[in-house]
């Protein structure tokens, strides 16, 4: 645990994933591994971990996200049955959110 740096670990995780989020949630592991090694003393108490120093940059997307136009709605919409058509139909004509449709 002594041989990892901070830049070896941000290094590490810019080259093994592709994604912020996985990036975000291995960083948030591995600082519970150090947290946990120093509760068991392997690792020197009050000394931040590699982890906690380790930067991931501004927050990015896999994917394009966006707004569909009205034609790509409508075929999304013609693709789906009930009764997840008039879920989907709800949410659209008054906004809801999903959860506030579903507790309908």
């Amino acid at each position: 645990m002594n041989q990892i740096g901070g830049l070896g670990l941000e290094d590490w995780l810019h080259t093994t994933f592709d994604s912020w989020w996985t990036m975000h949630g291995v960083r948030a592991i591995m600082s519970h591994v150090f947290y946990y090694a120093e509760g068991h003393g392997l690792w020197e108490e009050g000394k931040r971990s590699p982890a906690s120093k380790a930067k991931l940059g501004k927050k990015h997307h896999k994917y394009e996200r966006r707004i569909l136009s009205f034609d790509e709605t409508a075929r999304v919409l013609a693709r789906l049955e009930e009764p997840n058509l008039w879920v989907i139909e709800t949410c659209i004509a008054t906004g809801a959110r999903i959860s506030e449709v579903l507790g309908l």
